[in-house]
Parts: C-alpha cells; structure tokens; sequence
C-alpha cells in the first residue's frame, strides 16, 4: 500500500494509495471531509490512476491523480495540496517544489466552472428527491463531476428498491459494475433484505467458464460467439461442476427474482430486447437506471449468411412447431430481405401487416416460444450455430417498425448486409441516465 508519510519518498510504489499520515498541518479539516478523502484514496478510478505513473513526465501523473481525487468530491485547495505533497511518486516527492504544487492544485480548479460543490451537491440531491417515478419518462442527469450522481442515484435504486420496485442498472464496464455492487450493499439499510444481483458476462475474469477456456471447446465457444447464450446454459452449465460458485450461472438464475439488478449496457447491445427481458424480470422493473450514457444508436447488420441459416432452421422445425403462423410469417420475412440483398436495395416492410400484428398479443406470445423452439433446435440435433437466431431482431424490427437498408462497405461486418438502427426501447419505464455535460473541460 502506498503511504501518504513524506519521509518515504524514496520509495516508489505503483498501488492503491491511502491515508496514513499526519494531517496536523489540516487543522480545520472536518470529520465529513477525512471521510470523503480516505473513501476517495481507495476509490477505483483513484487507485487506477496511480498504478499508471508515467515516470518519464510525473507533472502529468499528479495532475490526472488529482483530477480523479477532484471527481471523488476532493476540492479543497489545502487538502489536493496536502495529497501532493504527501503521496509517493509525486513530482513534490522527488524535486520537493512546493511552487509546482501550488500550480497544478489551481490549474485543476480553475478548469471547473458553474456553482460552488457544496451548492451544486444540495441542489442535485434536491432535484433527485422531485424525480416522480410513479410516472414513465426519461430523466437526464448532466451533472458535473463530484457533484454525487452517482450517491443520489443510488439513494434514489435503494428507495424505490424497499417500496416494492424492482430496479434494472446499467452500466459500462466491470469496474463500474463492481463499485455498484459493493456500494449498494454498503449503503442500504442493514435490516434491509433487499436482493442485490450483478449480471457477469463470461468474459469477465471472475468467470472461470472451463468450456469457455478449453482448447476442444468448439461448439461452446461458436455458441457464446452466435449470442446463444440460453442453449450455452441449457449444454454446459446445468452439468457443469463449477455452476454453484459460477457468479455467470448463478446470477442468471437469480435475475430474475432480485430487487436490483446491476448488467452492462453491452447485455443490451447483444439482445435487442434486454430492457423487456422476461428471463431476467426486466419486463417489470419499473425504474432503470443507465450509468454514462452509452451509445444508444447504432447500426445492426444482418448478414446474407445469417438469413440463410435461419430460413434452413424455420423450414426444418416447420412441420413441428406449436406456431405455424409466427414461423410462416418469420420464413416471408427472411425470404423477402433475401430477394432484396438480391437485389442490393432496401427492405420494405409491409406497414399493414405490422399495424395488424401490433394488435394481436397473442403473435408477439407465440413469437417468444418460437424464439426458443430455435434454441431448442440447437440442442436437440446437438448442432452448432453458425449464425444468431434472427428471430430476436425480427421481433425487435417489426414491433417497431424498423426501416431495413441495403449496406455493402468496406468493414467485413457491413459487406453485402441489411442493417437497421438499434436503439433501447424503454416502455412503462421510468429511465434515468447520468453522464457528464457537453463541453465540460474536466
């Protein structure tokens, strides 16, 4: 650990930094404020910024350690000063030039603007208490950095958590995802029984997936790669050894029953309709919270080779399945995008048909079950996907009206392809996304 003692400074350390040290020189610092530093000291993105010390130019170093302090509520003059000067592997430690640290602690200031924190931290916590989640709509929080997003955001997961509201959080990474959880759990009532379940991808390196990892592993990794993420769980893991401690599996299983449920916005990304999950409970999680706004359009390609393989699948369990009309309407779909890639032009939907459909629940039912008599397919002929089941952006597509266009660039993934525009569709939800403002130097 690295210490915050002056007379170490020869000593060069690269981990998380803590406080350790004498802040007699801080006299009038408060018992709120050590608090605050001593959290922000062992925060993430604070420990990460000292792990990458660039020996060659240590002016650049401090000043993103700083800048990381600063977005962990850490603003006092004296106290960034005091860091400077007190933590190893400074620039401070090493030339001892108390004029630099005055320079950089000011630099970082001045580049903040609008109100004052104390004053910008009241007024946000008092905006997050007027949110009316009782009522669907969208809530853009463009708060800048310290000003405690994050803390009243989570104030705002726990309360509605314990009045019986199940709460979906998104996030960008692991990382993100980890200081969710472990805050959470801290924050809420300790006589609270609230169910606090993380969504891990098997890439995360918690996950020690041996089907995943092993070399002869073909058909699991093809599955992982296609998106047939419930036939990889149906093959693999209800035999698998590891799937009571696999935090994969058994977060899969307890999604759907927890009272906040913490994924990444690349859960979202891969299934269209993440946000109305039903395997996840997500069709009734009323308040979702989507932490840094991630990318919420972008392009879906769906390839020649994919069509094909769905139109082989459809026609095989077509004299089987319980839903003859879905799977007739899916093959005049997929043979209609082919005619068009045929034809290199636009696929047009036919808006009477979907006007149609909008009103049939009972289509949209049936539709599910046929999504899954094709992952069932999979696992019955114990084949390998080649492709992933369309089914999945048809549904998406034609509940929305989605246009389709002819694409064919030079990036492998948009050669000869029909792409339509993605984007999260967030019905009877109140939705409410943090990210910094435009055009904020920080």
């Amino acid at each position: 650990m690295c210490s915050l003692s002056p007379d170490e400074s020869s000593r060069k350390i690269k981990s998380a930094p803590v406080l350790d040290g004498d802040l007699s020189d801080l006299g009038d610092i408060s018992s709120e404020q050590l608090v605050t530093l001593n959290r922000a000291m062992d925060s993430y993105h604070v420990r990460e910024a000292r792990k990458r010390i660039d020996e060659s130019d240590l002016s650049k170093s401090d000043y993103v350690f700083i800048k990381e302090l600063a977005r962990e509520g850490i603003r006092d003059p004296k106290i960034l000063q005091y860091v400077l000067m007190t933590t190893l592997g400074t620039k401070y430690q090493r030339d001892g030039n108390e004029s630099y640290v005055d320079r950089t602690v000011s630099d970082l200031l001045s580049s903040f603007s609008g109100l004052p924190l104390l004053d910008a931290r009241a007024e946000l916590q008092t905006e997050f208490e007027s949110i009316e989640t009782e009522e669907d709509g969208l809530t853009l929080c463009q708060a800048p950095i310290a000003t405690g997003k994050s803390f009243c955001a989570r104030e705002l997961v726990l309360n509605q958590a314990q009045k019986d509201e199940s709460v979906l959080v998104t996030v960008p990474d692991h990382n993100v995802a980890q200081e969710w959880e472990n805050k959470l759990i801290k924050e809420k009532d300790s006589s609270s029984d609230l169910s606090i379940v993380r969504l891990y991808g098997l890439s995360n390196d918690a996950i020690d997936c041996p089907y995943q990892k092993a070399k002869g592993e073909k058909k699991a990794k093809k599955l992982i790669k296609c998106g047939h993420t419930r036939v990889f769980r149906d093959l693999f893991c209800s035999s698998c050894s590891k799937q009571n401690s696999c935090l994969y599996y058994q977060g899969h299983q307890q999604a759907e029953s927890a009272d906040i449920l913490i994924a990444q916005h690349s859960h979202a990304h891969n299934n269209p309709n993440f946000y109305g999950q039903v395997s996840n409970g997500n069709q009734n999680r009323h308040l979702v919270v989507i932490d840094e706004m991630p990318e919420l359009k972008r392009c879906v390609p769906i390839s020649r080779k994919s069509i094909k393989q769905n139109l082989k699948v459809l026609e095989e369990i077509k004299s089987e399945t319980y839903y003859d009309f879905c799977c007739d309407l899916m093959i005049q779909t997929l043979d209609g995008m082919l005619n068009s890639l045929n034809k290199e032009a636009d696929y047009l939907l036919n808006q009477w048909t979907i006007n149609q459909l909008l009103g049939m629940e009972t289509f949209w039912k049936e539709l599910t079950g046929l999504k899954f008599e094709v992952s069932d397919y999979y696992k019955d002929k114990n084949r390998i996907p080649t492709s992933k089941n369309l089914i999945w952006d048809l549904e998406h597509i034609l509940r929305y009206s989605l246009p389709l266009s002819y694409c064919d660039l030079k990036e492998k993934q948009y050669q000869d392809c029909l792409v339509y525009r993605w984007k999260p569709y967030l019905k009877n939800k109140r939705t409410l996304i943090l990210s910094q403002p435009p055009n904020l130097n920080t």
